[in-house]
């Protein structure tokens, strides 16, 4: 494995905070295609801009993002709509895959014996669904999910409790993520460092940049 850039793991780091969907696990197409069909169904108007726009929102902000620029808010039964797109992953079940730039910051930093965890918008059962299944659960010491928090990114409430699950003070925390909500959060934190990590070499982008 080739050295990692001080840029992306910096020396006086002792914490690691990563996004799961589109920083960790390349299932971004995976969660456009549920949305995308279940908006469908629903004659709600999605775009692949508009999910990479919105990405790092918890979920039910990101419907509301959607009908009220559909214009149907209050016209969509939030359960149903959530019950379909549930459907659809059991229904068009796909293997997830790791995003191996990432992965090869997560080895760095478990070979520095740096504290790490995971601060997602998405819910707790997704998450854990694909951490487990790609077999990376057992890297991280906690996992921070939309249920966790009261307030989404762009708000610092999830990298902030990563950092206090970790045991290290945000200021000695990096943050990685690859929604710009997600880095406003991380800055927010007051993290040392906010990783961009779709700037990395061989990163899967949603929308060609």
């Amino acid at each position: 494995m080739s050295p990692i850039s001080p840029e992306l793991l910096p020396e006086g780091a002792q914490g690691l905070v990563f996004d799961c969907d589109g920083t960790l696990v390349d299932s971004m197409a995976y969660h456009f295609d549920a949305w995308k069909a279940t908006c469908d169904n629903f004659g709600l108007h999605l775009t692949p801009h508009l999910m990479v726009e919105q990405a790092g929102k918890p979920i039910n902000e990101l419907f509301d993002i959607i009908c009220e620029r559909s214009g149907k808010t209050g016209q969509v039964d939030r359960d149903e709509f959530f019950k379909m797109k549930l459907g659809f992953y059991e229904l068009h079940k796909r293997p997830l895959s790791l995003i191996q730039p990432v992965m090869q910051i997560v080895e760095a930093g478990r070979a520095r014996g740096l504290k790490m965890a995971v601060a997602s918008g998405g819910t707790r059962w997704h998450v854990m669904q694909s951490l487990k299944e790609t077999g990376i659960n057992h890297l991280f010491d906690a996992v921070v999910c939309a249920e966790d928090v009261s307030k989404g990114k762009p708000e610092p409430d999830a990298f902030l409790l990563a950092a206090k699950k970790l045991g290290v003070e945000p200021s000695l925390c990096v943050g990685y993520e690859d929604a710009k909500l997600g880095m406003e959060a991380i800055r927010r934190a007051g993290f040392m460092a906010a990783v961009d990590v779709t700037v990395l070499e061989g990163y899967p982008h949603l929308v060609p940049p």
